[in-house]
């Protein structure tokens, strides 16, 4: 039962003290709602959050669905770089925040295309770690949860979470074990050091003053995309 109260508390912990990226899901209509609707977006501005599974560079095509596609043709190259290497072929968890009009695609497969004029990329990374400190990262919670529990023959608790990051970095997953309980910190940075910084003193602030006296946290570096 403690375990089980320290497995939640530390949870919410990681809530508190991670601080992840989170998409904007009121400024941007939903992908659902928007294809419902789509017919009645022809020819007008939109705000639209769409999920990446492949883009083409020659032509600058994000593809979306078998509906609609995003020009990025107005887009920063070195955004469209950033897109491509977290988004293409990766499939579920890359979304792109876009603003731009809707019109019909003259080459009529697929048949809408989004004139996107900005776009803000947004890439689901998972966490998890054992109470011993066995880490994962994955591109879903679910899949990092499930290959920790593989490596531990489900017989160790866990503690779990996910990052919504913006562009190719690095993650860093801080541990340390004492007192009879296990600390996990996590953060998402450009930056090696810094993401390494955050990531331990995230950690480090769960900790009491006696327990940070005879131990101390220590991070781990995960580069994005790790694939």
């Amino acid at each position: 039962m403690l375990k089980r109260y320290l497995k939640l508390q530390l949870f919410l912990l990681l809530v508190l003290f991670s601080q992840p990226l989170i998409a904007d899901e009121e400024q941007f209509m939903n992908f659902d709602d928007f294809l419902f609707d789509i017919k009645d977006y022809i020819n007008k501005s939109i705000k639209v959050q769409v999920p990446v599974y492949a883009v083409d560079i020659p032509s600058r095509l994000a593809q979306v669905d078998g509906n609609v596609a995003v020009d990025l043709e107005q887009i920063d190259r070195q955004k469209i770089k950033d897109i491509i290497t977290l988004c293409d072929g990766v499939g579920g968890s890359c979304f792109l925040d876009v603003s731009g009009d809707m019109v019909e695609n003259p080459q009529f497969f697929p048949p809408y295309i989004i004139q996107a004029e900005k776009v803000s990329m947004w890439f689901l990374v998972g966490v998890a770690v054992s109470e011993n400190g066995i880490i994962y990262i994955h591109s879903t919670e679910a899949n990092a949860i499930a290959a920790v529990q593989e490596a531990t023959s489900f017989e160790e608790n866990y503690v779990s979470g996910y990052l919504w990051i913006d562009s190719p970095g690095v993650v860093a997953i801080a541990y340390c074990e004492g007192g009879g309980s296990y600390f996990v910190g996590y953060s998402f940075n450009v930056n090696e050091k810094l993401a390494r910084n955050e990531a331990e003193k995230n950690c480090t602030e769960q900790m009491g003053s006696i327990t940070k006296l005879v131990t101390s946290c220590s991070a781990v570096i995960f580069n994005v995309p790790w694939w």
